[in-house]
C-alpha cells in the first residue's frame, strides 16, 4: 500500500490563495509527519474553513489516498471551521492562541461528527516540538 496523501487543487493554478497555501501546507505535513497521512487516511467527511474576515472559504475533502482542496465552503462540508484568516492559520501551526482569540472561532458540525473534527484538528495541527527544533537552528532557524 501506499502511503502517501496525494493532496489536490481542483482548480490547479486559478485556485484561491488560501487553498494553495493549504495545500502546501498540507503537503509539507504529509511529507514532514507520517502520522499526518494516517489521519488523511481515516477521515471521511468533507470539512470547510471559512476565513468569515476575508470572506474566502475551502473544503477538504478526503478520499483514500488523497485531500482535494477545493474553493469555497462546499453545501456538504459536515463540519465547519470559521474565524479570521490569521486566527486560522494559527490554529494549522499550532502557535499559542490567547483565550480571548478563541472566542472568535465557529465551529458547527461539532456534535454530529466529533470523531471528524478531532483528526482535522490533528491533521492541521503541526508538531510543536518541530517550532521547538527550528528555534534551535535545527529546521534552519535563524
Amino acid at each position: 500500500m501506499n502511503p502517501d496523501v496525494a493532496v489536490t487543487l481542483p482548480k490547479g493554478d486559478n485556485s484561491s490563495g488560501m487553498a494553495i497555501m493549504f495545500a502546501d501546507y498540507l503537503e509539507s505535513n504529509f511529507r514532514d509527519f507520517p502520522s499526518k497521512r494516517r489521519i488523511a487516511r481515516r477521515m471521511r467527511s468533507p470539512i470547510a474553513l471559512v476565513a468569515n474576515d476575508r470572506k474566502v472559504a475551502i473544503t477538504l475533502r478526503f478520499a483514500r489516498g488523497f485531500v482535494s482542496v477545493e474553493d469555497s465552503a462546499a453545501p456538504d462540508a459536515e463540519a465547519t471551521l470559521a474565524g479570521p484568516f490569521f486566527l486560522l492559520t494559527k490554529v494549522a501551526s499550532s502557535q499559542p492562541i490567547p483565550p480571548e482569540d478563541l472566542k472568535q472561532l465557529e465551529v458547527s458540525g461539532l456534535k454530529s461528527h466529533p470523531i471528524q473534527i478531532a483528526y482535522c484538528a490533528a491533521l492541521l495541527r503541526t508538531p510543536a516540538s518541530f517550532y521547538d527544533d527550528e528555534a534551535d537552528g535545527a529546521k534552519g532557524g535563524i
